[in-house]
């Protein structure tokens, strides 16, 4: 048969079910799927808390194991590199590259919204920088309440932007539900994994295909970014255990 279908056995227990580091859990979510979006382009698309099993093995590590895989994105590398962008103008606070990458998914008039689905924050924040600003109980009423008076061009978003981003925007929303679960969402825990991956994501073709001058100055780029990032979450870290 060109088809097998195997089976495992795993113990485990529920992401609420155990006394483990959420923070480390929440960590690990964000860096699966950011590799799966970011770097592979096949995206477990259901990963609600019953699809999610977490244990140590005998070292003590930490593991994370997805169940029911009946439900897979598929995404082309042209994609995932737009979509990478998109969210590090996201990021970046540069509403310019949002509107441009926004048009590139099928977007354009309407990219304010698309980048509030994306992201899963309102557009005040976005406007203030969702790196600087942490998700509080009020935004997220707010952005739920919502919902409900921009539906019809949230219908229009979703029938005419690139298909493949119909499923992330589920799997988004079901991860910031997990993190809600947590009590991580407002730590800003799971963008610091989603950061590394798109700016890897957006510098290593380009690295890989350039000259020995240009991807030198693509390496100090790219370099500097993540040094950012860390400089970034470094400083996180040390308001949140302050």
């Amino acid at each position: 048969s060109p088809r097998v279908l195997t089976l495992d056995f795993v113990v485990g227990g529920q992401i609420n079910d155990l006394e483990l580091n959420v923070k480390e859990i929440s960590e690990k979510l964000g860096s699966l799927y950011s590799e799966m979006i970011f770097k592979n382009g096949f995206v477990h698309s259901d990963p609600h808390p019953g699809n999610l099993l977490v244990n140590k093995d005998k070292n003590g590590q930490l593991n994370l194991i997805l169940l029911d895989h009946g439900l897979y994105a598929t995404l082309t590398d042209n994609f995932r590199r737009t979509y990478a962008k998109l969210w590090m103008s996201i990021l970046d606070n540069n509403h310019d590259r949002m509107k441009k990458y926004c048009t590139k998914l099928g977007v354009a008039e309407m990219y304010g919204l698309l980048v509030c689905m994306v992201a899963g924050r309102t557009w005040d924040s976005i406007q203030d920088g969702i790196v600087t600003k942490k998700l509080t109980p009020a935004e997220k009423e707010k952005f739920q309440s919502g919902i409900p008076l921009v539906l019809t061009e949230t219908l229009y978003i979703l029938q005419t932007v690139n298909p493949q981003i119909l499923l992330l925007l589920k799997t988004n929303d079901l991860i910031r539900g997990i993190d809600t679960t947590l009590g991580t969402l407002s730590k800003l825990t799971s963008l610091h994994p989603m950061t590394v991956s798109c700016i890897n994501s957006v510098y290593d073709k380009p690295l890989r295909k350039s000259s020995f001058w240009t991807g030198l100055s693509l390496h100090l780029k790219k370099q500097w970014s993540l040094l950012k990032v860390r400089i970034f979450y470094f400083f996180i870290n040390i308001i949140d255990t302050a």
